[in-house]
């Protein structure tokens, strides 16, 4: 599958896919944001916590490449930890629907990719690499996919990086939401991104994935909630499975499944629609 986007010159020269600590240390610079680990858990824990995992699934690393990342990330910082915190763990896997999407095997949108986690698990679950794109607004976790993964010269073409949605409508059969809809922190940054994936997906298509709730059984899981990142607040917009059912419908969507799943301190929404 060819998608034709248009870039301008930083999203070119970006996407040429080079991941220096220059390029990624100035990047974190202009967007004048650093992340912060939960309490208890630090940059030196989570490398080795993940990269134990990846290495576990077949990533070989050489001697020494876990604290050159340490030192690495250390000096530039990390834009989202609790991304990086997810790697590894994909919830692509356990979405109800997910064996059902690999048999389509059609046209693939990761709508807010991250590090790419779910979409190299899409493949190595059998999914079509050609079929499947990757899109973000910058390269922060594209390029520490690349890190962890040591497999950039393999995964460069599949993404694509631009501040403003550059997809045409009626592109791709499936649009992938995993944990994006919360982060975006305000009911209309929501309607737009849910507006985008209907517009983008042909007639029949599919758009599904997850992101963070609240319910009126778990009230200590309120639908806002402020998080410091760096010197700024970032507001976290939780849905309840009502308003995210009643959002997709607005939206033009069909045949729509919102189910919730929660635990001790989390409540997860998974949902599924048809644009008909």
């Amino acid at each position: 599958m060819r998608i034709t986007v248009s870039l301008g010159p930083r999203d070119i020269n970006q996407h040429s896919g080079v991941s220096s600590v220059s390029s990624k240390a100035r990047l974190a610079k202009n967007l004048k944001v650093k992340g912060h680990f939960p309490e208890g858990v630090t940059l030196e824990s989570e490398f080795h916590r993940v990269m134990d995992i990846l290495a576990s699934t077949g990533v070989n690393y050489p001697p020494g490449y876990c604290e050159m990342l340490i030192s690495k990330y250390k000096k530039q910082g990390l834009l989202y930890p609790h991304i990086f915190m997810r790697v590894g763990k994909p919830n692509i896997r356990k979405h109800g629907r997910y064996q059902e999407i690999l048999e389509k095997r059609g046209s693939l949108l990761d709508y807010g990719c991250g590090t790419g986690d779910d979409i190299r698990t899409l493949v190595h679950d059998g999914y079509p690499r050609e079929k499947i794109v990757g899109y973000d607004v910058n390269w922060s976790s594209i390029n520490l996919g690349f890190d962890l993964y040591m497999d950039q010269d393999k995964w460069t073409e599949r993404f694509v990086v631009s501040k403003k949605f550059p997809f045409q409508p009626s592109t791709f059969d499936i649009v992938y939401s995993g944990s994006v809809l919360h982060v975006l922190g305000t009911k209309r940054a929501i309607k737009i991104y849910v507006s985008n994936a209907y517009s983008v997906l042909k007639p029949t298509g599919t758009f599904f994935g997850s992101t963070l709730g609240f319910s009126k059984e778990h009230p200590r899981l309120t639908g806002k909630r402020w998080k410091w990142r760096g010197w700024r607040l970032r507001r976290l917009k939780r849905l309840s499975q009502e308003a995210l059912h009643k959002l997709l419908r607005e939206a033009g969507f069909s045949d729509v499944e919102v189910s919730q799943e929660s635990n001790s301190d989390k409540l997860r929404l998974w949902f599924y629609a048809q644009k008909p």
